[in-house]
Formats: C-alpha cells, structure tokens, sequence
C-alpha cells in the first residue's frame, strides 16, 4: 500500500545562499542535494511560515496545492514575573554576571544573521547607553566568530567588554534572559521563521527586528 508522504519544510537558506554553505563543503552540499530531491517526492509540505512556503514553490517549484502551512510556537513557558520571582530570576542572571537591562539577541553566527552589524550598531550608542546596556548574545557561535565580534567591539566600542558571549544556555535562562533584557535584537537577513523573536514576544519583551 502507498500511503501519502509529508514532509515538514524549515527554509532553503543553504540553496539561496550557497557561498556560505554549499561551495565550501562538498559533502553537505551532496547531502543537501539528496534532500531536495526527497522533499520534491514527497506528496506534501508543511510549512513552518507562509514566506518559507513561498521559498518552496518558487525555488522547488512545488505545486502550491500542496504546501500547508504549519506555523512554529514557543514552548508553553512560565513569564509570570511577580515579585518573587524576579528576585529568583535576578539571582540567575547574577549567576550569568549580568543586571536587567541588557540588549538581548538570541541564536547563531551564520553571516546571514548579521552580527558585525549588531555589533556596529550597539558600538554606535552613546558610551552611557552602552554602559546601562550591555549586548549579550546567547547562543552557540564557533571561537572565530566571537573573536571577530570582539575585534568589532574592541575598535568601535567605548566599552568593549559589556559585548558578552553566552554560549548554550538552559530554557530557564533563557526564559530569565527574555524577561530582563531591555529589548530583544534580531537583525538576520534571512530566516524561515525567526523563533526566538516570537519567544521574546510571548515572554513580554519589547523586539527590534530586520524586515
């Protein structure tokens, strides 16, 4: 018996911009390759956006009939913030050896999340801003990506060191991180959906986001 294939569809980030991920490792980019070929069998897409649903019928040249769309959602998180537990939180985050009021940006380092210009841009702010708010990223990045950061930082900042680097961090911080930051920044050029914006927003914060 043939049953109906779907298949749940993220973005095409690698094939619409393949210098950064494509011709620089061949085997993911066979890989990648193969993948394509199986999202174009199969007998329908979910889509995580309608703009990655979008990405698949003009880039695949999937039947439109066929894409639903799916959207993505936070997790179901507690953003009660009465006063105990703020107290809790700011215990965590002094853990994190931050304050409330920081700048919060939240995910990778891929050249399309555009980063340097993050950095750029909070380097730009008066000394005293800078001073009240410093810009934390959490979040996975390789050593090179945060050395180059710093370097930004370093020549264009008049308090380099208030750019601080998370790395991975718990839910639960994460929840706490949202709930203190002064604002969440999300300045990526290209994204299939863009979570953590919709994670900020559902936790209370107020978001500056790229088009």
């Amino acid at each position: 018996v043939d049953y109906p294939v779907t298949a749940t569809f993220y973005d095409l980030i690698p094939l619409l911009n393949p210098e950064d991920y494509l011709h620089t490792n061949v085997a993911f980019a066979r890989h990648y390759e193969s993948k394509l070929e199986s999202l174009k069998r199969a007998d329908g897409l979910l889509a995580i956006s309608h703009f990655s649903g979008s990405e698949a019928a003009q880039h695949l040249k999937y039947p439109t009939e066929k894409i639903a769309v799916a959207p993505l959602g936070p997790l179901s998180r507690s953003c009660d913030h009465d006063h105990a537990n703020r107290e809790r939180d700011d215990s965590r985050l002094l853990a994190l050896g931050l304050t409330p009021g920081f700048l919060l940006y939240v995910g990778g380092s891929d050249a399309r999340k555009n980063l340097s210009r993050l950095v750029e841009a909070w380097a730009a702010l008066p000394g005293k801003l800078q001073a009240e708010h410093p810009l934390v990223l959490a979040g996975s990045m390789p050593e090179q990506d945060m050395d180059s950061l710093s370097v930004i930082a370093k020549a264009t900042s008049s308090h380099p060191a208030n750019l601080r680097f998370l790395g991975q961090i718990s839910d639960k911080a994460l929840v706490d991180l949202y709930g203190a930051c002064s604002a969440f920044v999300f300045p990526s050029w290209h994204e299939g959906f863009g979570l953590p914006a919709l994670e900020a927003m559902a936790a209370g914060a107020a978001v500056i986001a790229a088009n």
